[in-house]
């Protein structure tokens, strides 16, 4: 079949790689913006996640997969976006860490962590606030997403299959083929982020995007042998400084611009983790594209059955897209059938009469 992809963000290419492996042509169209979330997001992959500290959802197919995916995509486009990296979330409170040493002891659980022992903690307390210790999560890294986007984008240049240029759904002719300046397709796929939520075929799906300030730092004392994890994350780049995010903010005027609030809810942050001196280099945001019930959004548009969505995978896009291309991939050749959880006829209730004369 013959794919035409919107928009060359970590899902889009992410999907487009997929496709072509699995012996498919394609054509990403993407306007090129200076500063999206895939542009600058901070790439974690991490089995055990949020405010609770739970299990990923699918971790045990999620994690496997994505390694394999990212380290043969390495392979054929050049560079090193790749990186695995133990991550140390110190505790925040006794409880908390008995209610972890109690779980790693459990052979499943084990797969994921382990409970630091008091000289790795007394090493981490030089730089990092943890007077309960804390545990190392396993499997986990982070993907420099900037340098992946590059060399995808070099890749599909290399065979013709990256064309930048705006794209608004009137400028294509949908019947039995999509038509988009002039060039036919079987099927039309969004993957562009923020503005599928502004587009009449896919406005009514449960968007609901998440602001995300970022501070890129200094820390000249601290090694770059962890990511840290305490409400909060410390992840150390290419060039020796460090990131740190995020915030989460539902209610902003503008996606990509900062703001004193940012800064603040930031730096608080910063000061519950560190234990020692940095400097903020560089203050800056966007935006993820997510959900209210923080699912992803996969399938085929209710009525036009060659026009189908992948989009957001909000705060785990990297370890969920490849994953899930794969499933959306198999499901439009008629393989499989969609998770309930990512399929968007879970919002078929918000799908109106006045959407539906597009």
């Amino acid at each position: 079949m013959k794919f035409l992809i919107i928009g060359q963000g970590l899902a889009g290419s992410v999907l487009g790689l997929t496709l072509l492996q699995r012996g498919h042509e394609i054509l990403v169209v993407d306007q090129d913006e200076t500063i999206t979330s895939s542009k600058v997001a901070a790439g974690l992959f991490n089995p055990i996640t949020g405010m609770n500290r739970s299990k990923t959802w699918k971790a045990e197919e999620l994690f496997p997969f994505l390694k394999r995916f990212y380290t043969e995509s390495q392979k054929l486009l050049g560079g090193t976006f790749y990186k695995e990296l133990p991550i140390y979330m110190p505790f925040t409170t006794l409880e908390s860490q008995n209610e972890w040493v109690a779980k790693s002891v459990e052979p499943y659980w084990a797969q994921w962590m382990r409970i630091c022992d008091n000289k790795a903690d007394a090493n981490f307390s030089k730089y990092v606030k943890n007077p309960y210790g804390g545990m190392q999560t396993l499997q986990s890294g982070w993907i420099d997403t900037p340098i992946l986007l590059e060399r995808v984008a070099k890749y599909l240049e290399s065979i013709n299959a990256l064309r930048i240029a705006k794209f608004e759904t009137k400028d294509i002719e949908w019947q039995e083929e999509i038509v988009f300046q002039g060039e036919s397709f079987d099927k039309l796929i969004f993957c562009n982020g923020l503005m599928a939520a502004k587009d009449p075929l896919f406005s009514w799906l449960n968007h609901a995007h998440v602001k995300g300030d970022l501070f890129e730092l200094q820390i000249l004392d601290m090694p770059q042998t962890h990511i840290i994890n305490k409400n909060g994350f410390i992840l150390p780049l290419s060039n020796g400084n460090f990131r740190m995010g995020s915030t989460y903010n539902n209610f902003f005027d503008d996606p990509v611009s900062v703001t004193n609030e940012g800064f603040n809810e930031l730096y608080q942050k910063l000061e519950g983790i560190l234990n020692t001196n940095y400097n903020v280099v560089r203050h800056y945001a966007a935006t993820r594209p997510a959900t209210k019930d923080r699912r992803p959004l996969l399938g085929i548009h209710p009525k036009y059955n060659n026009i189908s969505i992948f989009n957001g995978l909000g705060t785990k896009g990297v370890s969920l897209a490849p994953y899930l291309a794969e499933h959306l991939a198999m499901y439009l050749e008629g393989k499989i059938q969609l998770f309930e959880e990512v399929n968007i006829e879970r919002c078929l209730k918000y799908y109106k009469s006045e959407h539906q004369n597009v």
